[in-house]
């Protein structure tokens, strides 16, 4: 396959079999209103919370109305920041803080702030592109997305999980380190998964082990979570390991990670050469913009999983 590096020659497509459009970076930021800094969103507003309940063979999404805090977003004039240094300047409750993007605890605890910031404001697609690209390699195989049983590993907040439930999959179990992540999710789209562990993947005790093997997964999906040192290629692994074979996986990447050698597209090049995945779908595409507007691209890939990852690759 050439792991999906750019010298490959493959076509990177979009799910739709299109490749994929950039976001129009003329619309992409909101007016600038100080001369001296970039506040660029406000919310003042209720917001709707998506609940999820499930039933065989549907799924009903419930738009309830629940209050948000209003806060301010400012971003910073520094231009020259690397993606993993990247912060914004945060009014609430009419006391300012400055919160890194890669603060994620912080970032949960606060209702709104995640979608505030990463999606209304820097346009983030990730959840949707990843998720639509599973789901036309799952039909594209005769299957069908209902039957996926998905490890939304590094979940987050529900983001991905609710996207992959627009595409027809209805059964999540979320896993992430942060006990914060948990507590969003559940605040935030109660009902969505069917269970929600706060573990270090690697050392899960025997409970949470057993809720993993036991709850019959078939798919791994993990979305904005590689390569900045978040997830080591030992935890992907264990993750990875929880899924049955044959089964799915699905997630993406910074381009750069995926170009340049490193401890990720080492691993990726090997599972793909000896015969632990089959790349179905691959697509470069926008994840989200810089906070200095320009974009930042991720490789996005979906494979059969025909395999575990033999442990002693990753130690």
């Amino acid at each position: 396959m050439g792991w999906p590096g750019s010298s490959s020659g493959a076509t990177r497509r979009a799910p739709s079999g299109r490749p994929h459009p950039s976001i129009d970076l003329r619309n992409a930021l909101v007016r600038r209103t100080e001369p001296a800094r970039s506040t660029i969103w406000n919310t003042a507003r209720r917001r709707p919370i998506a609940a999820l309940s499930y039933e065989r063979g549907c799924t009903t999404i419930v738009a309830t109305e629940e209050p948000t805090p209003d806060f301010t977003i400012a971003l910073p004039d520094e231009r020259e920041l690397d993606q993993n240094e990247e912060f914004c300047d945060l009014l609430i409750d009419g006391r300012s803080q400055r919160v890194r993007f890669h603060d994620y605890a912080r970032i949960f605890e606060i209702p709104g702030l995640y979608e505030g910031l990463f999606v209304e404001t820097l346009k983030c697609a990730s959840p949707d592109v990843v998720a639509g690209l599973l789901a036309e390699s799952v039909r594209a195989a005769g299957e069908d997305p209902a039957d996926l049983r998905v490890l939304d590993f590094g979940a987050g907040n529900g983001m991905v999980a609710e996207a992959l439930a627009r595409t027809g999959a209805r059964t999540f179990y979320g896993l992430d380190l942060l006990p914060e992540a948990r507590m969003a999710a559940l605040r935030d789209r109660p009902g969505l998964y069917v269970d929600y562990l706060a573990d270090d993947v690697t050392t899960l005790d025997a409970d949470d082990a057993a809720v993993l093997r036991d709850a019959r997964l078939n798919c791994l999906v993990c979305v904005a979570a590689l390569g900045f040192d978040d997830v080591p290629p030992a935890a992907f692994a264990a993750a990875f390991n929880y899924v049955g074979s044959p089964g799915w996986c699905a997630f993406n990447l910074r381009d750069r990670f995926v170009d340049q050698p490193g401890a990720f597209s080492q691993l990726l090049d090997r599972m793909v050469r000896e015969g632990v995945i089959e790349e179905t779908a691959h697509t470069r595409y926008q994840h989200r913009l810089s906070v200095a507007g320009q974009p930042l691209f991720y490789d996005a890939v979906v494979a059969r999983k025909l395999r575990d990852i033999p442990l002693d690759w990753v130690r």
